[in-house]
Parts: C-alpha cells; sequence; structure tokens
C-alpha cells in the first residue's frame, strides 16, 4: 500500500535566523530544519522560543541585515511595493476592454515615519510589464493569458500561455494517470518513482480539448469508470462541464448558465444525474478594491441554489433547478437516487467568515458551523428539504469510493478545531438518527465512533481504503489512514486505524523519517495503480 499526499501551502517560506534554518507557514510556529550532507532536510522540531511564542508566526519575517534581529522598531518603516497606476477594474470583472500598453506597473520606495506620522515615496523605476514577482498575482496572469505578453527574458513561449498555478489540492487517479489538482488550472500528470518521490510528467489538457480550469474533486463512476469534471470561472458562461471516457477522451463541454460568477468548489454525481452548486460565494473583484475585502464576497440575503442535470446531457435544457436557504458548501460526501428525489451529503456552512479563508483567524474556529446534512431533491414535484445530521465542526467527509454515485450508509469525516488542524476522525452511520440538541461531536446517536489524535498532535484528512475491493464484502470493511504530527515532539506518522470499529488502538503507526506539513487532502493508490502509472 502507498499513500500519497498533495498539500495546500503546507511550509509556506524558509528564513534563516540565529544560525538556524526555519521552515515558516503563518497558521503554525516555525519548524527548525537541518540540511544533511546529502542534501536530504532534517526536522529539528518546533521552535518557541523557550515558550514565549505563543502564537502563530508571520511566514515572512524580516531580518534586519545590520543587526540581524528578525524585527526591530524604529521610527521609520521602509517598504518596496508594486504598484498599478490607474487600475481599470474590467481587467477583473468581465472582458479586458484596455490595451496593455495603457497599464502602468511601477515600483515604489515608501516611507513611514512612526514619530511624525508622515510618509513619503520614491519612484524606483520606469513604467514597463518588466516587474519582479507581481506577475504571478491574479490580474497579470489574465493579462499574459489574454496578450501573450512577455514578462520576462526567461520566459519560453510554452511558459507564457501556461497558468503558472500548481496542482496543490487534491489528486485522482484516471486513465493510468495520477493527477494533481487545484481548481484555477489544468492538472498535472504526476507519477510515482521507486523510491516514493514524485515526477512531474506536465500539464494535461486531453488533447488540446481541455480549454478551462479543472475542479480539484472530479468524480469517477467505479462502475464505469468513466470520471466527471467542471471548471468555473469569472467570465461566462461561468461554469463548463465535462465527461472524460474510461479510455480518457474528454467529450464536448457542457456549458452552465448562471446568474453571476461564484466560487464552486465541489460537486457530485449520481448513476444518472451529475449535481452542481450555485451559492451566494459570488466573485466581486470591485467590491476588494473599493471595500478591500476579498475577491469572492459571501451575499447572506440569495438563496442557495442545486442543479441537477443528467450526467450525459448535451446541453443545459434539461437542468432542474432547486433552492435551499442559504448556505455554502466545500466538500460533498456523496450522493444517489432514491425514487423520485436525488439525495445529497455533504458538509453545511451556514454565513461563512471568509477571513477564516483568508489567514485572519488562526486561533479557534468559533464560528465555523460546519455541520453534516442530507438535502433531498424530487425530480418529480420540484421540492427541496434538508435536515441536520451533526453538530459543528465536521469536513472533509470521505464515504467507501466503491459507492461513489450509489447509496451508501458510512460516512468518515474530519473533525476541526482550527482551520489546518485536524484533531479527530469521526464516523457517522446514516441510517441511525442525529441526536438532537448537541453543541460538539460525541459517540451517539448516529455517530459510531471517534478516533482522538491525542493532545497536541494534529492530522489530515482520513482516506478509506476497503481491505477487498469492491462491494461484496461490509461496506466500513476497511481502513482509514491519514496523517499525524505531534507538536510536542515534532514527529510526523502516518496512522492506520480500523474502519468498521472505529478503535482507539490505531492498526499501525508508521513513523516518518522527516515532517509532513498540515494538509487538508489526501489520497491512496493502490499497488495495482502504481504499476500502471510506472509505464508512462
Amino acid at each position: 500500500m502507498e499513500l500519497v499526499q498533495h498539500f495546500l501551502p503546507g511550509n509556506t517560506a524558509l528564513v534563516y535566523h540565529d544560525g538556524k534554518l526555519l521552515a515558516l507557514m503563518e497558521s503554525d510556529k516555525p519548524y527548525v530544519l537541518k540540511v544533511l550532507e546529502d542534501g536530504d532536510l532534517q526536522t529539528l522540531g518546533m521552535l518557541d522560543y523557550d515558550k514565549r511564542l505563543q502564537h502563530s508566526f508571520t511566514a515572512h519575517p524580516k531580518i534586519d541585515p545590520y543587526t540581524a534581529n528578525a524585527w526591530e522598531e524604529d521610527d521609520e518603516v521602509v517598504l518596496i511595493t508594486c504598484r498599478i497606476e490607474n487600475p481599470d477594474l474590467e481587467l477583473l470583472n468581465g472582458p479586458l476592454k484596455e490595451k496593455p500598453e495603457n497599464i502602468v506597473i511601477e515600483l515604489y520606495e515608501m516611507k513611514f515615519n512612526m514619530k511624525s506620522g508622515l510618509a513619503s515615496q520614491k519612484k524606483l523605476s520606469a513604467p514597463s510589464v518588466d516587474f519582479p514577482r507581481v506577475h504571478e498575482c491574479y490580474t497579470c496572469r489574465r493579462l499574459r493569458k489574454k496578450y501573450q505578453l512577455i514578462v520576462s527574458d526567461n520566459d519560453s513561449g510554452t511558459q507564457q500561455q501556461q497558468m503558472l498555478l500548481n496542482g496543490n489540492t487534491a489528486l485522482i487517479y484516471h486513465h493510468g494517470k495520477l493527477l494533481a489538482l487545484s481548481e484555477a488550472d489544468k492538472p498535472y500528470a504526476i507519477k510515482v518513482l521507486e523510491d516514493g518521490d514524485l515526477q512531474t510528467l506536465g500539464l494535461l489538457d486531453y488533447d488540446k480539448r481541455l480549454k478551462h480550469s479543472f475542479t480539484a474533486h472530479p468524480k469517477v463512476d467505479p462502475y464505469t469508470g468513466e470520471m466527471f469534471t467542471f471548471g468555473y470561472a469569472h467570465e461566462p458562461p461561468y461554469i463548463t462541464y465535462r465527461v472524460i471516457s474510461k479510455d480518457g477522451f474528454m467529450h464536448d463541454p457542457v456549458p452552465i448558465t448562471l446568474p453571476a460568477p461564484i466560487m464552486m468548489h465541489d460537486f457530485a454525481i449520481t448513476e444518472n444525474y451529475a449535481i452542481f452548486m450555485d451559492l451566494p460565494l459570488y466573485f466581486r473583484p470591485k467590491e476588494m478594491v473599493k471595500e478591500n475585502k476579498l475577491i469572492f464576497t459571501f451575499d447572506d440575503t440569495k438563496k442557495a441554489r442545486f442543479g441537477v442535470l443528467p450526467r450525459y446531457a448535451k446541453n443545459e435544457a434539461q437542468i432542474r433547478w432547486f433552492e435551499l436557504p442559504n448556505c455554502f458548501i466545500f466538500h460533498n460526501a456523496n450522493a444517489w437516487e432514491e425514487g423520485d428525489e436525488v439525495v445529497l451529503i455533504t458538509c453545511r456552512l451556514e454565513n461563512p467568515d471568509l477571513d477564516m479563508v483568508n489567514g485572519a483567524v488562526k486561533e479557534k474556529l468559533e464560528n465555523f458551523t460546519n455541520e453534516l446534512y442530507e438535502m433531498r431533491f424530487n425530480m418529480k414535484t420540484g421540492l427541496a428539504s434538508q435536515k441536520k445530521l451533526s453538530a459543528p465542526a465536521v469536513d472533509f467527509p470521505r464515504v467507501n469510493e466503491c459507492y461513489t454515485g450509489r447509496k451508501q450508509r458510512y460516512v468518515y469525516g474530519t473533525i476541526l478545531d482550527s482551520i489546518a488542524k485536524v484533531i479527530g476522525i469521526v464516523k457517522f452511520d446514516l441510517h441511525a438518527e442525529a441526536e438532537a440538541g448537541k453543541t460538539k461531536l460525541e459517540v451517539g446517536g448516529n455517530v459510531k465512533g471517534i478516533f482522538d489524535l491525542g493532545q497536541g498532535r494534529f492530522g489530515s484528512e482520513a482516506v478509506y481504503v476497503p481491505r477487498e475491493p469492491g462491494t461484496s464484502s461490509e461496506e466500513d470493511d476497511g481502513y482509514l489512514i491519514f496523517f499525524s504530527h505531534d507538536e510536542k515532539t515534532g514527529k510526523s506518522a502516518v496512522i492506520v486505524i480500523d474502519a468498521k470499529t472505529m478503535s482507539s488502538d490505531p492498526v499501525a503507526v508508521v513513523e516518518l523519517p522527516h515532517r509532513v506539513p498540515y494538509g487538508f487532502h489526501a489520497f491512496f493508490v493502490t499497488e495495482e495503480q502504481l504499476e500502471e502509472q510506472a509505464k508512462l
């Protein structure tokens, strides 16, 4: 068995200070690394400065080159910044209307005197589109894509036209390829080498048939071998649905019309339908600029809409839209059909606090009311209903994927303590009734088991691995596998637990030679898949 995880930016940056190489992430404390003679890295442990550091640590501390202090009080603060003169907001929202030569980008040195309160600025460069680092920002990626600008002498023609993002959100295996995914980019094919390392094979565009982004959460039908996916964009048609055959052929796009551009992180399939979520997290760059908000804004006055489309539809004419109370959803567990109804099991978030996603909330998640829900869409009456199945805070729901698109009984989720810290794994039985009035997740009712990682230990999404592939054995006859990190010892491990019993005694604990940074999604690759992808 091999377990592979692709992370969100775990160790975000590095800095060298006081004889130590530090690995940094803004929602964590620094970790001390040692570079070994063979070039490998060894984690020496977490640095808390003799317990004086009781909070998170920025990923970008500043080192004074004269005093070598990591930070220092001074009368004057100097900031080197990049400034876009008179930006046209249409660059962010809708078609580009200006020519690139009308865009002026300059570097400035800004000085702020902390005693007098006065500020001054000095231009450091002439107007140019050749500017450091900023060409990776959202606006300028659009400029590059639209006008194929060369922003650096080192850029090749091929590099110019790529989105230049990374597949760092999730993984999927299909048609003999392991794909690294990020919803703002196309898939990257990667290969697991014999020593366990990963090799990037390149961007996958399905013989140039893929012209849009690709969700980080496509669905593979375990019976047909097909993969179902979509991409969302900030320009019409906003959503594009695709079906990829078992043999890797991508069928024609199916545009789906929405009233406005949204963020849609996940979707679901059944045997006959695909389910899309038009939730009111809107792409609003003008509010970002004018009101200092995130580029996505949640509108709590709008209803949540769910579109059910025959999964082999050639266009959107047959889509049925259903309305439910306002909410947002990051991740779905599964969906299936029951008579006239389509059933969706999901983790529902009411009135999301987007500061959590932006990194402003780094401690407890008092407002993170993510709960397991059952939603039903009646294809005959056009009515929708929902009921709550859990207390907060649970996310990253997984099932036995042999049941993808089919009715299943068990859901495995992660119990969250902070935006990036998993403190436990929970098992739900959908055949049992949830206990009413619960304010936190506890065993009882439909909660059949909780595996607590323990004090100071935090984990990842748990992947269900059946003892025997297929649906001939019991649905929960298998294992849950996940990463764990002990902040006291600085050690990381792979933990395997019994999915049926949820026993507190793990089946196996595999201590790892290096620290695994905190991440969200995980993926299991079978031995057969490893052998198949090794031929690439």
